[in-house]
């Protein structure tokens, strides 16, 4: 005999298990609840919502029967009033054998006229889950949880409540599962970043762009982060390079956090990171000359390229290279050939015309994908070289 402890949501069951062995299969003796295959979708809603479901164990067919395995020695205390009318007894039910998938344990645990809404991403920054959920979820939102919990090595799990809003870029978010605390330390190109989920926006997911771009960067230059965060790109780009970066954000928590992940990281930086909280209108305008820009604010950046071609036409007397970060939405075929992009098209010249009206050279430009955020929205990156006509 063997004794689980159980673990769902905040609440621990234990069950007394005994396996028996029959012709390499593994049979587990627990009460079960048996109901008319008719009635067994909606048992088993009933079951999930009272956490009373044993999901270890398979559920067993009998004639025109369903059986479910329940958790607990004496589970019938918890049985809700629409399920008590229904017999329980002891069963031998089949162990699942196989290690399922998450999707497949979500399938599982979910009733079927709700698997067509089971996410099929997520996030992981450090030790939380960060997961949408489509309404019709939501009851089952802790079962959800549960299953990332015991799968995962996480120890929180927040659903977004609503999308990325107001200038800094935060959504709201609620703990579902685990430890309600957002905030947590993620590690990423070697360093480590303390975040808060709830405060300040971060993407984990663009690891592999900060890269890219501090690879094209040379030593000794001076690099704007002008939409910084708490400083993924800047302490990337100050791991690898020897550069001076003025990384600015308007939100003063992503601040506190910049600095303080600049002094976790301070050993394994070569570069010098001088942290700002300012408007980046302001900062376009009060920050010393750059040889670099970085842009990644993708719903807006593109609002302040006009401060940015005057700041060049007026001061800056050398190229100067930008990478300025967007969305697009597409059509399947426009990922083929972006000139079939209408929407990005008229990005791009809108550049050329925002250059041309300010007196500022376009030396080159070249876009190229990031990732694809959703089946019809793009992430991508323009890299612009561009110099006053007067330089």
């Amino acid at each position: 005999m063997a004794i689980f402890f159980v673990r769902f949501s905040n609440l621990v069951f234990v069950t007394k298990v005994i396996f028996v062995f029959m012709n390499s299969n593994t049979f587990i003796d627990l009460l079960g609840i048996k109901c008319l295959k008719s009635d067994a979708n909606i048992t088993k809603i009933d079951l999930i919502a009272n956490n009373l479901l044993f999901r270890t164990a398979k559920t067993i067919l009998q004639d025109n029967y369903v059986i479910f395995p329940l958790i607990g020695d004496n589970p019938s205390t918890k049985i809700p009033e629409s399920l008590q009318h229904l017999e329980i007894n002891s069963y031998s039910f089949p162990v699942k054998q196989s290690k399922l998938s998450i999707e497949d344990q979500l399938i599982d645990n979910i009733p079927e006229d709700f698997h067509s809404s089971i996410p099929k991403s997520y996030d992981i920054i450090g030790k939380i889950l960060l997961v949408k959920l489509e309404p019709e979820l939501l009851p089952f939102k802790h079962n959800i949880a549960d299953v990332y919990l015991n799968t995962l090595n996480i120890d929180s799990v927040f659903r977004k409540t609503d999308n990325v809003s107001s200038s800094y870029r935060t959504a709201s978010w609620e703990c579902i599962g685990g430890f309600d605390n957002p905030v947590t330390t993620h590690k990423m190109n070697n360093l480590d970043f303390m975040v808060n989920i709830k405060s300040v926006y971060f993407n984990s997911r663009l690891n592999n762009e900060y890269l890219i771009v501090s690879d094209q960067i040379q030593d000794k230059e001076v690099v704007w982060d002008l939409f910084c965060g708490i400083g993924p790109f800047s302490l990337t780009l100050a791991h690898k390079k020897d550069v001076i970066i003025y990384a600015n954000d308007i939100n003063s928590l992503a601040m506190t956090f910049l600095k303080q992940n600049i002094e976790i990281n301070k050993k394994k930086l070569v570069g010098t990171i001088f942290p700002y909280n300012l408007d980046a209108q302001q900062a376009i305008v009060e920050l010393p000359v750059s040889d670099c820009i970085f842009m990644n604010l993708p719903e807006t950046a593109k609002d302040f390229l006009p401060g940015i071609f005057q700041r060049i036409f007026g001061n800056f007397k050398k190229k100067v290279t930008i990478y300025l970060y967007h969305f697009t939405h597409k059509e399947p075929s426009d990922r083929e050939d972006l000139r079939k992009n209408i929407e990005l098209q008229q990005l791009l010249e809108s550049i050329r015309y925002q250059a041309t009206n300010n007196d500022v050279k376009i030396n080159s430009m070249n876009t190229r994908i990031i990732r694809d955020v959703s089946p019809n929205k793009t992430h991508f990156v323009t890299e612009l070289n561009v110099s006053a006509r007067n330089s």
